[in-house]
């Protein structure tokens, strides 16, 4: 442990929870901690055996040879948990010889097969964390030629455990947000409904297909000087006023809100929605608020998601098809022509649709079927 600098292997650590990638060069750094030859971040499922990991001067092979042959021969995995994962677990540190003896774990295929020609011959656990049946943890490795992991090397790494258990959970948690920000980018491109992701000035930060779109048709909405913007000032204003509410640094104050652009041609209206973007759990890697204005034409097709109908309004699929002609701006015979069915069971359709939402007329329902997409004609 000469030379070692602790806090300077912890900024590497902490480091490499905003950067993944320096992840093997904390596990080499760890390693060489306590002469250990190579390392191992896993998370294995202690039911199925399958899993992933990191590794550092590790063969890249072996991991998915454990995983394809040795996962089902792993005498430590055959034995009694020293610290069952079903009760109340507590992140340990372990040796190999804590699961079983030495000379049991030498005789075993899985020893002379897999760990011996890896020249692993004993192995000190430093585990992090369960989710479910997944066990977290850094396996570290000696060979033949070493002593067995003891003594200082535990108290060293009992010293260091806090901290690795600490920056492996910000990392598990930062790699959820990143998948989550990828699902949403895709919802974002794929959306049927313009979208807009602008700063607390109404400057457009993203746009998806549908948004660039509806502003090149020049239908009272667009971006100009890069901010979006209403053509009409008094529709110009109420816009700014939405964004500048959900974008407001006082949380008490930010919130959603809608409004209606009519059309210049007395065709039917574009219906806009303003809702805050939560706050990053990083805020100064964000440079200002966020907000989503989602715009919804109503001339252009409109899909609703038969599963929210159903599930909120217990809506027939006949019922679905109907309201959705409807909410396309289609009236009741115009309907019946499209769903290639009489204006009367259309007409039974719409009475049935009017019962089971509580409404009583077509200008209502239509205000109820915006609200289920997100924005309110109000």
């Amino acid at each position: 442990m000469s030379g070692f600098d602790e806090s300077d292997f912890l900024d590497g650590l902490y480091r490499a929870v905003i950067e993944p990638g320096l992840w093997v060069s904390v596990l080499e750094r760890l390693a060489d901690l306590v002469g250990a030859s190579s390392a191992f971040l896993s998370q294995l499922d202690v039911v199925s055996g399958a899993g992933q990991g990191v590794i550092a001067r590790v063969d890249p092979a072996m991991p998915e040879l454990y995983l394809r042959h040795y996962a089902d021969k792993n005498i430590l995995s055959l034995v009694s948990d020293p610290h069952d994962y079903k009760k109340s677990w507590t992140p340990l540190i372990l040796t190999d010889e804590d699961w079983v003896a030495k000379e049991t774990l030498t005789r075993s295929e899985y020893y002379n097969d897999f760990l011996r020609p890896q020249d692993i011959h004993s192995i000190l656990m430093i585990r992090l964390a369960l989710r479910d049946s997944t066990v977290s943890a850094v396996n570290l490795h000696r060979g033949r030629s070493s002593e067995q992991f003891a003594g200082g090397d535990l108290e060293t790494m009992r010293r260091l455990h806090p901290h690795l258990i600490r920056a492996f959970r910000l990392s598990e948690q930062l790699a959820m947000d990143r998948r989550a920000d990828r699902d949403a980018a895709t919802l974002f491109e794929l959306s049927s409904h313009a979208l807009f992701l602008v700063d607390e000035g109404g400057r457009v930060l993203r746009v998806n297909r549908a948004g660039e779109a509806l502003t090149r048709l020049g239908v009272g909405l667009g971006m100009i000087g890069g901010r979006l913007g209403a053509v009409q000032p008094a529709a110009a204003r109420r816009l700014d006023a939405l964004i500048r509410r959900a974008t407001t640094p006082e949380a008490e104050h930010r919130g959603g809100g809608s409004m209606r652009l009519d059309s210049a041609d007395g065709g039917l209206p574009l219906l806009i929605a303003v809702s805050p973007v939560r706050p990053s759990p990083t805020p100064f890697l964000e440079a200002s608020a966020r907000a989503i204005v989602c715009v919804t034409d109503l001339a252009g097709d409109i899909a609703l998601p038969p599963d929210r109908l159903r599930e909120a309004f217990d809506l027939t699929a006949a019922e679905i098809r109907v309201a959705s002609a409807l909410l396309a701006g289609a009236s009741p015979r115009e309907a019946a022509a499209k769903l290639g069915v009489s204006p009367n069971t259309v007409h039974v359709h719409m009475a049935r649709i009017f019962a089971k939402t509580g409404v009583r007329r077509q200008s209502e329902l239509m205000r109820l079927m915006m609200r289920n997409l997100g924005a309110d004609i109000g």
